[in-house]
């Protein structure tokens, strides 16, 4: 995660608010190893500021998980409030604001709960194959959510 050329950071599993997989990462231990500014991060020292963060895990856009890892937590934004505005490159968020089914308890096993699996390859599709690729976050989310008409949705920051 301290990298220097990691900006990118995607988590599928459980969540919460303060913590990823039961505990196992926190918005403390992430903030501390990536030393970004809490209180406002586009402003302070922001060591590893990153560009793109998908926790999916539920409620992962509760608490401050955005700002550990130097992302705003704002709805609405878009490029140009970053490049324009403060000559820094776009950052988004993406997390779940609620508790999600993401498996099933099959007789042969543990199976990944098909609406979430359309869902999330819905948005990669269409996020990734837009006209080069500069498809916005918010517009793939927002396209995902009616091909599959879901009352769930991802909540996007910064899109």
């Amino acid at each position: 995660m301290t990298s220097s050329v990691a900006r990118d950071f995607v988590y599928f599993g459980h969540g919460s608010g303060n913590s990823l997989a039961g505990g196992g990462l926190t918005v403390a231990m992430t903030q501390a190893l990536l030393r970004n500014n809490l209180k406002d991060p586009l402003k302070g020292t922001n060591m590893r500021p990153y560009r793109f963060v998908f926790l999916d895990g539920c409620n992962t856009a509760d608490g401050d998980w955005p700002q550990a890892f130097g992302i705003p937590k704002k709805k609405g934004m878009v490029i140009t409030d970053f490049t324009q505005k403060r000559g820094i490159r776009p950052r988004a968020f993406m997390g779940w604001n609620r508790r999600k089914v993401i498996g099933t308890d099959v007789i042969a096993g543990n199976q990944l709960y098909p609406p979430h699996a359309e869902y999330i390859t819905a948005f990669w599709n269409y996020w990734c194959n837009g006209n080069q690729g500069l498809r916005p976050i918010k517009a793939a989310i927002d396209w995902a959510a009616a091909r599959l008409q879901v009352a769930w949705f991802c909540t996007a920051l910064n899109t």
